[in-house]
């Protein structure tokens, strides 16, 4: 809409947040155009974001792809010489970050990807604490009932109470049980097939991919698929009983192992359920476990089998299957809606309860809470379902955790992100993701989806039908010296959403996933946005770290020195690359990305890896390899943002030894998939360290095409 005169006369980028804040163009090129200007930082530590309008020859319009946004801190970008905090007007340093006070360990600092922590004990103390007192006594292998093992049993050994046996029992991976009897066999399709079983007496042998720590005893069972016309025979099977883990195998133990499965709704309370495609005539392995030594014990086994189509009860407990069969029945006086079982007749309960939000109790909703920073008040039954109270909360207070402001802090304390005052060297946590697991479980799936599944309801695929999933584990570290952990779900339901098709609570702002091109462009992002923080396994060593895990879904966190596993498998967790080309690209892993919960830094809370996206066939199910080229350094995007080219040391950068330094704020390409009308443009994401009455420079490119 600009001609060259106008282009070359008094073209702007004026903040939309700060009209007084103007770039001049600077620079004409093939594509882009390029401004600059300066930006005096406010005096407190932030993440600050400009959209920019564009404006010349008498126009103004709004460059709606165009943002930056620049971090106040005093950080100097340096993990190990300790964190720097505005305190009292004045950058100070805290303690070493990896410094436990114990004498007991070895404390070991890395510097690089943002700063990692390394904590070991010294020969003659404990590795962590615990008033569990282990006990392997008479055991040489199994739990030691406090968390670890007493031992692991041979190849060709499993283990049972405590001793490692031969695995040639029934119900291991040298003598699998049959999974059908004759009948059946004989009734292989279109029919829900009912297996009992008991794993209290079964041997541990093998341990499920999506559960690595699981030391639970295990039936395996095997059956054939028949010989039909059809290319495909898709399988649904569900576990229920305890918390179970359910995987499949081809061939044998050693096969290549299809699905695995912790959680999943149906069947709901901890049960598992597996979907695949199978190929006619060929032999396969049920593996039914537990998630640890304690589920163990009688369980059920739900499983159907139908031609050439996949079964899908995803989020559905009755209903069609998309197969021709039912996800489960009603009882008498039930009807089935949307998925779930209902009274029949069925009345509204928002009168007769007086409730203003929340579910209607037949399948409808009584309101929803409108006014500002309020929400529905939800609890938690003694068996983990969750249930409305039907009652709009009091509004919350609320915080710009990017931008926090606080209150009443003293000398010696700074402002948290979570607009809370904080002691300079008071224990908070510290996030880190291991790039080892990250980059050792980086694969592509392809991937069925019905109308009804919770993938697609919760926004985690872009439409139904076959989908190329990025699929990959995020094991997430605290490696700080006190524990995160969010507040209860009926305490601060902002922080939550009910999962209605897994039927628990999620932390919605946990992590972060993003796709970006090789010039830092990001291409899309995965839409999980619920999560489930837990202590999966402990990091960590010394005597001020807990042996036993404290976290879990219904409370929870992790603990200082744990680790939380998302593994690959789990449902969601994938950035939907169905649209995407094939080529190399960066993907990027972000926790706490929002800066929801203070921690001891932020600049060490993401990982990023050059990948290779392959070609790959949409019609044929199953897992493509994808290549890691190499990992990338940690840089120090702000939140939210496309990406980031800045050093926290700029060549321009003013410093004062006092004050929160400054730093160059310009950036090369980078593009969000917000696109105005003459469509993408650049926006720097600067990552500057810059403070008081400072002066701040800033280049911005508006790519033209």
């Amino acid at each position: 809409d600009f001609s060259p005169t106008e282009l070359l006369a008094d073209l702007q980028l004026v903040s939309h947040h700060d009209g007084g804040l103007k770039l001049a163009l600077k620079n004409i090129h093939d594509d882009t155009l390029e401004f600059e200007g300066e930006w005096t930082a406010p005096q407190r530590e932030g993440v600050f974001e400009h959209n920019w309008l564009l404006n010349g020859g008498g126009k103004k319009r709004s460059a709606t792809g165009v943002a930056s946004t620049l971090e106040v801190t005093c950080s100097n970008g340096v993990f190990c010489d300790g964190i720097e905090r505005l305190v009292n007007g004045t950058c100070q340093k805290e303690r070493s970050p990896c410094d436990d006070s114990d004498d007991c360990t070895v404390d070991t600092c890395v510097e690089a990807f943002g700063g990692k922590c390394f904590n070991k004990a010294k020969a003659g103390c404990d590795v962590c604490f615990s008033d569990c007192v282990a006990d392997c006594s008479g055991r040489t292998c199994g739990e030691d009932g406090c968390g670890g093992f007493c031992g692991r049993c041979p190849s060709g050994q499993g283990c049972l109470d405590g001793v490692c046996l031969a695995a040639t029992a029934d119900g291991t991976c040298e003598s699998p049980l049959p999974l059908l009897n004759a009948q059946g066999i004989a009734n292989f399709f279109d029919t829900t097939h009912f297996v009992q079983g008991d794993t209290s007496n079964g041997i541990d042998v093998k341990v499920p991919v999506c559960n690595s720590l699981s030391g639970a005893q295990e039936l395996i069972y095997t059956f054939t698929v028949p010989q039909v016309s059809q290319s495909y025979v898709g399988i649904e099977a569900m576990m229920s009983g305890f918390d179970s883990v359910l995987q499949i195998f081809e061939d044998n133990c050693n096969g290549t192992v299809l699905q695995c499965s912790d959680d999943s709704s149906p069947p709901g309370n901890l049960g598992s359920r597996i979907v695949a495609t199978l190929k006619p005539g060929k032999t396969y392995l049920l593996m039914a476990d537990g998630y640890n030594l304690e589920q163990r014990g009688p369980f059920n086994l739900e499983i159907r089998f139908h031609k050439g189509c996949l079964p899908n009860c995803d989020g559905q407990f009755c209903g069609d299957d998309g197969c021709g069969g039912a996800c489960g029945l009603c009882d008498s006086g039930e009807k089935c809606f949307k998925g779930s079982c209902i009274s029949d007749p069925c009345t509204p309960n928002c009168v007769s309860e007086n409730r203003e939000c929340g579910d209607d109790g037949c399948g409808g909703t009584c309101g929803e809470c409108t006014a500002a920073n309020t929400y529905c008040l939800t609890d938690q039954r003694e068996d983990g379902t969750v249930f409305f109270l039907g009652q709009c909360s009091d509004p919350f207070p609320s915080c710009n955790n990017l931008s926090p402001v606080c209150e009443g802090c003293t000398t010696s304390q700074f402002c948290g992100s979570d607009c809370k005052c904080h002691d300079l060297n008071a224990p908070l946590p510290d996030l880190v993701i291991d790039g080892d697991i990250l980059a050792k479980e980086i694969y592509l799936e392809i991937a069925s989806f019905s109308n009804s599944s919770c993938a697609l309801s919760e926004g985690c695929v872009l439409g139904p039908g076959n989908r190329a999933l990025l699929r990959f584990s995020v094991v997430s570290i605290n490696q700080g010296l006190s524990d995160f952990f969010p507040p209860a779900p009926k305490t601060r339901p902002d922080l939550f959403v009910y999962g209605q098709c897994h039927r628990h609570y999620h932390f919605t702002k946990f992590s972060q996933y993003i796709l970006k091109d090789t010039k830092g462009r990001q291409v899309t992002t995965g839409r999980k946005e619920a999560y489930c923080m837990e202590d999966s396994y402990q990091y960590i060593e010394g005597p001020q770290v807990q042996c036993l895990p404290a976290y879990d879904c219904g409370a929870q966190g992790i603990q200082r020195g744990w680790a939380d596993i998302y593994g690959a498998t789990l449902d969601c967790q994938w950035i939907d690359v169905t649209d995407i080309d094939s080529g190399e690209y960066d993907l990027t892993v972000k926790v706490n990305p929002s800066r929801i919960f203070t921690e001891r830094t932020f600049e060490n809370n993401e990982a990023s890896f050059r990948i290779v996206i392959p070609d790959f066939d949409l019609s044929s199910l199953g897992i493509v390899p994808v290549d890691v080229l190499a990992q990338i350094s940690g840089s120090n995007d702000s939140p939210n943002s496309p990406s980031s080219n800045d050093s926290p040391n700029s060549p321009n950068s003013p410093n004062s030894s006092n004050s929160p330094n400054s730093s160059n704020g310009s950036s090369g390409s980078s593009n969000n998939d917000n696109n105005s009308s003459n469509g993408s443009s650049n926006g720097s994401s600067g990552a500057g360290v810059l403070l008081p009455a400072l002066a701040v420079f800033l280049s911005i490119f508006f790519l033209l095409f």
